[in-house]
């Protein structure tokens, strides 16, 4: 079985971000073998052990949650032969694939296998849809071979 490891952060326990990463790991265990982790409390060793590494951060005023793109700068020489996913969430959608993906990208040193911006949500704004998930899910699938 594939292991995938999913590496997110946010400020707020609450987030879209978070609601995100455990729906992807909910609905990816189904096919895969698949642990989530806090950008700050991911290993080395844990990255090393997977087929897939997903990356999901939110934006605020702007950027790219600052832990991610640290996150995924310290682990970068661990990605070579990996697939790797990229999402972000963030309300200003249109943006995304320009300017938010383009931080990972630079993080990351290339593009991710699987891109995405993902809606958020933000008081009674929600922006979130259930279609752009199953989307990645979808392209994971694809890339993974299955």
């Amino acid at each position: 079985m594939k292991k995938v490891v999913i590496i997110y952060d946010t400020k707020r326990e609450r987030s879209t971000t978070r609601e995100v990463a455990v729906l992807l790991a909910k609905k990816l265990s189904l096919n895969y073998e698949v642990k989530i982790f806090r950008a700050e409390d991911v290993k080395a060793g844990d990255v090393e052990k997977c087929d897939i590494v997903i990356f999901g951060a939110p934006v605020y005023v702007g950027k790219v949650h600052e832990k991610v793109l640290d996150s995924i700068r310290r682990l970068r020489r661990f990605l070579t032969g990996k697939k790797v996913v990229l999402f972000t969430v963030c309300l200003l959608r249109f943006l995304g694939w320009r300017r938010y993906l383009k931080q990972m990208r630079e993080a990351l040193g290339r593009r991710g296998d699987v891109e995405a911006v993902i809606g958020g949500r933000i008081g009674p704004l929600n922006l979130l849809r259930a279609e752009d998930v199953h989307w990645v899910v979808d392209k994971i699938h694809e890339i993974a071979g299955g």
